[in-house]
């Protein structure tokens, strides 16, 4: 706070911002403008990206819509579907920029892997007063925003991003014991597997940046999904779970 209202102070909280972050800086896109879908990869390298790359330890999206959107995009005008579904291109261009960055270990200053997506993805990002009205969708595109920023040690947006999300996601109840009856095993798995994404990005960054959880246990109703037989990225969620309660922010 000192630094901000530039005052001196003994007691100054040690910040993660130093020289050797990236500097990333992006321009909000006029509404009315269309979106660049220019140099986007192939349908496979997509695919690729998506089952390989990104929801094996977190769960940004649900599989099976999300690659049924993305072959809509690049079966039928593409532009007029980033277009309309603003929200689900932005979604998309997050899921490109983190697989790239998998894929391309760039060691460049000016330039962290992925960035080119990321950035044309911030800048469709639209007002946090309207993500509001998205629901699960915004709550999965903001917290993939943060990881990509707390990737590259943007730690405090980061931090800021994933606040954003958890508290978009306690009006839908993401936190609660969810009603199957009423909204389907499918909805309501999403939703666990969302909100415990939530909850172990929130134990990372908060106590990287030493602050108190944004939720507290006390607070969270809902359960962890049962592993399913053989699957890897169930076990692997719960595990992250798991380790993220027993070692929990000072």
């Amino acid at each position: 706070m000192s630094e901000n209202l530039q005052l001196e102070s003994p007691y100054r909280t040690p910040s993660s911002l130093n020289k050797e972050i990236y500097p990333l800086r992006w321009r909000p896109a006029l509404v009315e403008d269309p979106p660049d879908i220019s140099g986007l990869p192939s349908i496979d390298d997509a695919l690729y990206l998506v089952k390989h790359h990104l929801d094996q330890h977190y769960r940004f999206f649900d599989e099976e819509s999300f690659i049924r959107n993305l072959q809509e995009f690049y079966s039928d005008n593409s532009l007029q579907k980033a277009t309309d579904n603003r929200l689900w291109f932005v979604h998309f261009l997050l899921v490109l920029a983190f697989g790239n960055a998998f894929l391309l270990r760039s060691r460049s200053y000016r330039s962290p892997p992925g960035s080119k997506f990321f950035l044309r993805a911030m800048s469709l990002l639209p007002d946090y007063a309207d993500l509001w009205t998205e629901g699960i969708l915004a709550v999965e595109v903001l917290a993939l925003a943060g990881l990509c920023l707390y990737s590259i040690d943007h730690r405090e947006p980061a931090h800021v991003h994933i606040t954003q999300a958890i508290r978009i996601a306690q009006p839908d109840g993401l936190h609660t014991d969810l009603p199957e009856h009423e909204l389907g095993l499918d909805t309501v798995t999403r939703c666990r597997n969302l909100w415990w994404t939530l909850y172990v990005m929130d134990r990372h960054v908060s106590s990287s940046l030493g602050l108190p959880m944004i939720v507290q246990d006390s607070d969270i109703t809902t359960v962890l999904n049962p592993a399913r037989a053989g699957s890897r990225r169930d076990a692997t969620l719960i595990l992250h779970v798991k380790l993220s309660y027993l070692f929990p922010p000072s």
